[in-house]
Protein backbone atom coordinates (compact mmCIF):
# COMPACT_ATOMS: atom_id res chain seq x y z
CA UNK A 1 0.00 0.00 0.00
CA UNK A 2 1.02 3.51 -1.03
CA UNK A 3 2.26 5.97 1.94
CA UNK A 4 -0.05 9.00 0.96
CA UNK A 5 -0.39 11.87 2.91
CA UNK A 6 -3.14 14.47 2.30
CA UNK A 7 -2.20 17.06 4.83
CA UNK A 8 -0.24 19.56 2.13
CA UNK A 9 -3.18 19.43 -0.13
CA UNK A 10 -5.50 20.26 2.07
CA UNK A 11 -2.27 23.20 4.16
CA UNK A 12 -2.46 24.30 0.27
CA UNK A 13 -6.39 24.56 0.18
CA UNK A 14 -6.42 26.35 3.06
CA UNK A 15 -4.45 28.96 1.64
CA UNK A 16 -6.33 29.39 -1.23
CA UNK A 17 -10.21 29.47 0.70
CA UNK A 18 -11.58 31.24 3.32
CA UNK A 19 -12.01 29.39 6.34
CA UNK A 20 -14.53 30.07 9.26
CA UNK A 21 -14.97 28.95 12.75
CA UNK A 22 -18.37 27.28 13.29
CA UNK A 23 -19.54 30.84 15.07
CA UNK A 24 -18.58 32.74 11.83
CA UNK A 25 -20.11 29.88 10.06
CA UNK A 26 -23.61 30.74 11.83
CA UNK A 27 -23.42 34.50 10.94
CA UNK A 28 -23.34 33.50 7.26
CA UNK A 29 -25.77 31.21 7.47
CA UNK A 30 -28.00 33.87 9.31
CA UNK A 31 -27.13 36.12 6.56
CA UNK A 32 -28.15 33.73 3.72
CA UNK A 33 -24.99 31.90 2.58
CA UNK A 34 -26.12 28.13 0.90
CA UNK A 35 -24.36 26.03 3.15
CA UNK A 36 -23.50 22.95 1.02
CA UNK A 37 -22.86 19.63 3.05
CA UNK A 38 -20.01 17.53 1.89
CA UNK A 39 -20.30 14.72 3.84
CA UNK A 40 -20.93 10.97 2.45
CA UNK A 41 -24.82 10.18 2.78
CA UNK A 42 -24.95 8.10 6.12
CA UNK A 43 -23.23 11.43 7.71
CA UNK A 44 -26.06 13.43 6.35
CA UNK A 45 -28.81 11.11 7.04
CA UNK A 46 -27.59 11.79 11.11
CA UNK A 47 -28.76 15.50 10.60
CA UNK A 48 -27.29 18.48 9.23
CA UNK A 49 -27.07 22.47 8.65
CA UNK A 50 -30.80 23.36 7.98
CA UNK A 51 -31.13 24.66 4.72
CA UNK A 52 -28.14 22.73 3.48
CA UNK A 53 -27.37 21.33 0.18
CA UNK A 54 -26.25 17.44 0.22
CA UNK A 55 -23.71 16.73 -2.30
CA UNK A 56 -20.90 14.59 -1.36
CA UNK A 57 -17.75 15.47 -1.54
CA UNK A 58 -17.02 12.73 -4.36
CA UNK A 59 -19.73 14.22 -6.35
CA UNK A 60 -19.27 17.70 -5.54
CA UNK A 61 -17.66 19.04 -9.42
CA UNK A 62 -20.38 16.93 -11.12
CA UNK A 63 -23.49 18.02 -9.27
CA UNK A 64 -22.76 21.63 -7.69
CA UNK A 65 -23.76 23.09 -11.16
CA UNK A 66 -27.48 21.41 -11.13
CA UNK A 67 -27.88 23.09 -7.38
CA UNK A 68 -26.15 26.47 -7.24
CA UNK A 69 -27.03 29.04 -10.98
CA UNK A 70 -24.86 31.68 -9.58
CA UNK A 71 -21.30 31.66 -9.23
CA UNK A 72 -21.61 34.41 -6.95
CA UNK A 73 -23.50 33.35 -4.52
CA UNK A 74 -22.07 33.01 -0.77
CA UNK A 75 -20.77 29.15 -0.11
CA UNK A 76 -19.88 27.65 2.99
CA UNK A 77 -18.81 23.59 2.92
CA UNK A 78 -18.71 21.57 5.90
CA UNK A 79 -18.24 18.03 7.09
CA UNK A 80 -17.17 16.12 10.20
CA UNK A 81 -13.86 18.05 10.87
CA UNK A 82 -13.04 20.62 7.99
CA UNK A 83 -10.63 18.30 5.93
CA UNK A 84 -12.90 17.74 3.60
CA UNK A 85 -14.39 20.98 3.54
CA UNK A 86 -11.97 23.04 2.88
CA UNK A 87 -10.73 20.72 -0.08
CA UNK A 88 -14.02 21.03 -1.44
CA UNK A 89 -14.27 25.11 -1.27
CA UNK A 90 -10.64 25.28 -2.83
CA UNK A 91 -12.27 23.33 -6.09
CA UNK A 92 -15.59 25.64 -6.03
CA UNK A 93 -13.64 28.29 -6.48
CA UNK A 94 -11.84 26.20 -9.08
CA UNK A 95 -14.93 26.15 -10.83
CA UNK A 96 -15.46 29.71 -10.33
CA UNK A 97 -17.71 30.17 -7.34
CA UNK A 98 -15.77 33.32 -6.20
CA UNK A 99 -17.17 33.26 -2.78
CA UNK A 100 -16.76 30.01 -1.38
CA UNK A 101 -15.86 29.66 2.40
CA UNK A 102 -15.40 26.37 4.48
CA UNK A 103 -16.38 25.45 8.10
CA UNK A 104 -13.38 23.95 9.67
CA UNK A 105 -13.26 23.73 13.36
CA UNK A 106 -15.45 21.16 13.88
CA UNK A 107 -17.79 20.54 11.29
CA UNK A 108 -21.72 19.21 11.74
CA UNK A 109 -20.94 18.26 15.71
CA UNK A 110 -19.63 21.35 16.99
CA UNK A 111 -22.40 23.42 15.04
CA UNK A 112 -25.21 21.18 16.32
CA UNK A 113 -23.35 21.37 19.95
CA UNK A 114 -23.41 24.57 19.77
CA UNK A 115 -26.83 24.95 19.09
CA UNK A 116 -27.14 26.62 15.68
CA UNK A 117 -30.19 25.59 13.04
CA UNK A 118 -30.00 21.51 11.57
CA UNK A 119 -32.74 19.25 10.16
CA UNK A 120 -33.01 15.56 10.09
CA UNK A 121 -33.84 13.66 6.94
CA UNK A 122 -37.75 12.80 7.43
CA UNK A 123 -37.16 9.39 6.63
CA UNK A 124 -34.54 8.79 9.20
CA UNK A 125 -37.08 6.44 11.85
CA UNK A 126 -37.32 4.15 8.41
CA UNK A 127 -34.02 4.06 7.99
CA UNK A 128 -33.38 2.88 12.12
CA UNK A 129 -35.61 0.00 11.74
Amino acid sequence: MANVDPKPLIQAATREVETVTVAEAAQKHADGAQFVDVREPEEWLQGYVAGALHIPRGTLEFDIGDQVRDPRRHLVTYCGSGARAVLAAAQLKRLGFENAAAMIDGGYDNWSEAGYPTAHNPLKPLLNR
